[in-house]
């Protein structure tokens, strides 16, 4: 199964994920999947792990990443009983428009 399949039956079934992206260990749940300029792309919430940026545990909705995929290694599909799938409240705000993708593929439902 190929990363973007994986990614997309996580995001079907609310699971976390986690990976290696750029040298760091991220705990992430995938939200949308598809494309951008013909390239494979995902929006994230990072929840735990490491970020370049910091993960921001009282702004939770700075915790979104958007991600090519062909940098993602040693991707994990996480068992959502010991690692739940998790989001920030700003999701589904229709005043805040996605830029991550352009051809949506699968979005979850919240």
């Amino acid at each position: 199964m190929t990363t973007y399949e994986k990614i997309k039956t996580a995001i079907a079934n609310k699971q976390s994920v986690s990976f290696k992206y750029d040298g760091l260990i991220r705990h992430m749940s995938p939200h949308i999947i598809g494309t951008k300029k013909g390239g494979e792309q995902a929006l994230f919430y990072q929840f735990g792990g490491e970020s370049n940026s910091g993960i921001d545990k009282d702004k939770a909705q700075n915790n979104w990443r958007c991600l090519p995929l062909n940098k993602i290694e040693d991707l994990v599909v996480n068992n959502p009983l010991e690692v739940p799938f998790q989001t920030a409240l700003n999701h589904l705000n229709p005043k805040v428009e996605q830029t991550c993708i352009d051809d949506i593929d699968v979005e979850v439902t919240i």
